[in-house]
């Protein structure tokens, strides 16, 4: 069962001398408890998609077409009052940079009970109470809802964001690169906390980060973002074991693996183009080794190639014929 359902996303962003296509017909679906990964390279559009889904795009991004399909409503077609109602009791989105989306002169314990009184008929008494519970089930000691941010540590204001996330019972949360800038402990804890919390309140988890690693461990699908497009979407052990895309071929050889034979790292060649003026055609091939010059001059069809796996690019038998052989 879907409970979230993108179709066709394109928002772009508009600004004085040019025009960024951030994000291009933009489909996947997310299932009822189900965690689901979008990876890519930095500048990739996986922000700005989940931004798209919130509506919370910053001054000149606009979103041009596409559907948001959220309990059989379109998303995209409500207002900024009808979208206020939805924020938070439905959907939430746990911020990148917590330091940053914390107010640093106000309490952490009235941030969060804030976003209580402002969605639900509550006191501010009811709404504190609430936030205490919220603390403790995030793994913070209640006692600290008095505090202000700079008195947590970068995991703690995280675990602050996630109850802030939490406090008015979503169905869906989107989590943005919910461990940057986090040591790898903290990281492993903060991921092992939102796993938890997803098995225990039957959530349903957009995990965006660009660390494929962390999507390993943690989601049952992923959507490989490139340029504002999805390039491969499907089971995380298919796409990881067996990767169809040479972009994700790409990605996955260049992450360290503790498993199998010693390997050289691969890095991909090129650079994400400017997405401005991005290159026709599949806009991956000026650093695609199998382009031609259908690559350069159409956009690839989404194909259907294993259960619940999809990829667009035109030369994928190709590709997979070479990994084979590379494996042989």
């Amino acid at each position: 069962m879907n409970i979230l359902e993108v179709r066709d996303l394109t928002t772009h962003f508009f600004m004085q001398e040019a025009v960024a296509r951030a994000v291009e017909n933009v489909s996947f679906e997310l299932r009822k408890g189900e965690m689901l990964g979008l990876a890519g390279e930095s500048g990739c559009g996986k922000t700005t998609t989940a931004l798209s889904i919130m509506k919370l795009l910053p001054p000149g991004g606009r979103i041009l077409n596409g559907e948001i399909i959220v309990d059989d409503e379109d998303l995209v077609k409500k207002t900024d009052s009808e979208m206020n109602a939805i924020r938070w009791k439905k959907i939430s989105i746990v911020f990148q940079g917590a330091m940053n989306a914390l107010n640093p002169v106000i309490r952490v314990g009235d941030q969060v009970a804030e976003a209580i009184t402002e969605k639900e008929n509550v006191t501010r008494q009811e709404a504190l109470q609430r936030a205490r519970s919220l603390f403790e089930l995030v793994g913070l000691d209640s006692s600290r809802v008095t505090d202000y941010p700079h008195e947590f540590s970068g995991g703690m204001r995280q675990r602050v964001m996630i109850a802030m996330a939490l406090a008015c019972n979503p169905s869906i949360i989107i989590a943005d690169e919910p461990v940057t800038a986090l040591d790898v402990v903290v990281q492993a804890r903060i991921l092992e906390l939102i796993k938890e919390l997803q098995t225990q309140l039957d959530l349903s988890v957009i995990l965006i980060t660009h660390d494929l690693s962390v999507i390993a461990e943690t989601c049952e699908r992923v959507a490989i973002m490139y340029a504002g497009r999805i390039v491969e979407l499907g089971n995380v052990k298919d796409i990881y074991k067996d990767p169809w895309h040479p972009y994700t071929g790409a990605l996955i050889t260049a992450f360290p693996s503790i498993a199998g034979p010693k390997r050289r790292f691969n890095s991909v060649p090129g650079d994400p183009p400017d997405l401005t003026s991005p290159p026709g055609g599949c806009r991956f091939h000026p650093r695609c080794p199998l382009k031609d010059e259908t690559c350069q001059e159409h956009d690839p069809e989404y194909r259907n190639v294993g259960t619940d796996h999809y990829v667009a690019c035109r030369h994928c038998e190709k590709f997979r014929e070479k990994i084979l052989g590379e494996r042989a």
